[in-house]
């Protein structure tokens, strides 16, 4: 539009985007007023928190550094397998529940129904490559010098969530015998570097900066800061 095209032609370009996408069935969504049918497929993703303020007011969330835990229902159909609905405030106050019951229940949801996969660097670029999408250089730069891996779950949308997962840290730290550096690459993935005591917390913050400016949608930043896994707490702490 404020390039100059009608609102019209717009309009018809959303209807006809709708009508090739759309789903052939309806879901049935009764179940999500009763929370005993819901706590099931309730699960959580992470969001910026300063990003999102607006959004925030509306809806249950945990705070987490600079970050906000948030919780959806994930719909129950195959066709819908990553369908979603956010869940808001007054859904929270219908079930009558708060938002730490609603952590606990998404802490084991979330791990059982999307799992997760922890891949190095190396072989995510080289898949990447193979689809025909280049990797990031200063990233592929990096990786030959320092081992990196990256952090999703199964479905790779909200997978940055997976930091959250029960000993999924723990168990890396412990088989690396090292603390480890988070890079929140996206709301979908992380990036776990090794912490040999050779890096350094602002450069790191300076290369996630640069490439949520140039390489991540601005939807799907998560943060700028650079977070560590301290093994010898079992904490994460924010650089």
């Amino acid at each position: 539009y404020e390039n100059g095209r009608p609102i019209s032609d717009i309009c018809t370009e959303i209807r006809d985007i709708y009508q090739q996408n759309k789903p052939a069935h309806s879901v049935d969504i009764s179940f999500f007023t009763c929370y005993e049918k819901v706590q099931s497929r309730i699960i959580f993703k992470l969001i910026n928190t300063e990003r999102n303020r607006e959004l925030l007011q509306d809806i249950p969330h945990i705070p987490f550094h600079d970050l906000s835990i948030v919780f959806q229902c994930l719909v129950s159909a195959e066709e819908f397998s990553n369908a979603t609905i956010l869940i808001r405030n007054a859904h929270m106050q219908l079930w009558k529940v708060n938002a730490r019951e609603l952590y606990e229940r998404a802490l084991e949801n979330t791990q059982m129904l999307q799992g997760y996969e922890l891949a190095d660097m190396k072989s995510v670029l080289e898949e990447m490559k193979a689809r025909g999408e280049a990797g990031d250089c200063e990233i592929e730069d990096i990786q030959q010098e320092v081992p990196m891996y990256v952090l999703s779950n199964k479905s790779r949308v909200n997978g940055a969530a997976c930091i959250l997962y029960k000993d999924v840290l723990k168990d890396f730290a412990m088989v690396t015998g090292k603390d480890l550096y988070i890079l929140p690459s996206s709301i979908h993935e992380v990036i776990l570097l090794p912490a040999d005591g050779t890096q350094e917390s602002e450069l790191l913050k300076m290369m996630v900066k640069e490439i949520n400016q140039s390489q991540v949608e601005a939807e799907e930043v998560l943060s700028d800061s650079v977070y560590i896994y301290r093994r010898d707490k079992d904490f994460i702490e924010c650089l």
